[in-house]
């Protein structure tokens, strides 16, 4: 849990990275909680992020945009390119993120590692 990098908002943000903790880009982050079902956010893909999470392969999902809020939310990595029928396979289990509705604990930060060395 950390208190949001801007503004007051809840929501998860995060990176993925490889166990030398280099950032690995690409990456599909699916969420849902507290009502919504927001699309999955690729890793990497927006540059603000980047920045403000000093990774190249950050994300980040608002659930209340303008205040801190106790909820739940679920998060899964999905991987970076489709089988051959075209779905994301997901190479995580769900995890539960409980946001606590204060400042301190009103981001839940995820940090995806790669654990094994045969990752497709």
């Amino acid at each position: 849990m950390r208190r949001p990098e801007y503004d007051h908002w809840s929501g998860v943000a995060g990176h993925v990275q490889d166990l030398d903790g280099n950032p690995l880009p690409g990456y599909y982050v699916r969420t849902e909680g507290a009502g919504l079902n927001p699309p999955a956010v690729r890793a990497g893909e927006n540059p603000r992020f980047n920045a403000i999470y000093g990774n190249e392969a950050a994300w980040e999902q608002a659930y209340n945009p303008g205040a801190y809020q106790a909820m739940e939310i679920r998060v899964q990595l999905f991987n970076d390119r489709p089988d051959r029928d075209g779905t994301y396979r997901p190479v995580s289990d769900v995890l539960i993120v409980r946001l606590g509705g204060y400042a301190s604990s009103s981001l839940g930060y995820v940090v995806c590692t790669l654990n094994w060395e045969n990752w497709h």
